[in-house]
């Protein structure tokens, strides 16, 4: 089964949307293959879809789900998110694919877990900045775990 190891930590940077990771904790893939480390002294943004944001502002009904969605509850599996986007050591598909099961073994609904991975899958995109990437190479890791070779 899938799971995280500790509890997120963030601090805010100044009035940013972004937040820096100040305590290490890790996710594990169903198959506890990979482990994947997110670093004290990484930057994440957690949910910032701006086009879907904007949009749901106009549908209120939607919006509840949206709400839902940034609860802090959830913010490992957006900091995760972050960290697969920005590195690269996946696809963008699987990124989205790890965040949904990562949302799902932080309890978020199928309701939520859908409209976040459709959102991302019509508007999320890797960013192009620099520093963010070299930071998210730095503060993180992906480590092979209980893998057997036929």
């Amino acid at each position: 089964m899938s799971s995280f190891t500790g509890n997120i930590q963030l601090e805010q940077l100044g009035k940013t949307d972004n937040c820096l990771v100040l305590k290490d904790f890790s996710y594990y893939t169903n198959d506890r293959i990979l482990e994947f480390v997110i670093k004290k002294g990484f930057i994440t943004d957690l949910a910032s879809i701006k086009p879907i944001t904007f949009a749901l502002s106009f549908i209120p009904f939607l919006g509840i789900f949206l709400a839902a969605a940034l609860r802090n509850r959830y913010w490992r599996a957006f900091a995760l998110h972050d960290m697969l986007y920005r590195t690269g050591w996946v696809s963008q598909y699987q990124a989205d694919v790890i965040l949904d099961e990562s949302l799902e073994v932080l309890g978020a609904n199928k309701a939520t877990r859908e409209i976040i991975y459709r959102g991302l899958r019509m508007f999320g995109s890797p960013t192009d900045n620099p520093d963010l990437i070299e930071n998210a190479i730095k503060h993180s890791a992906i480590i092979e775990t209980d893998v057997y070779y036929l």
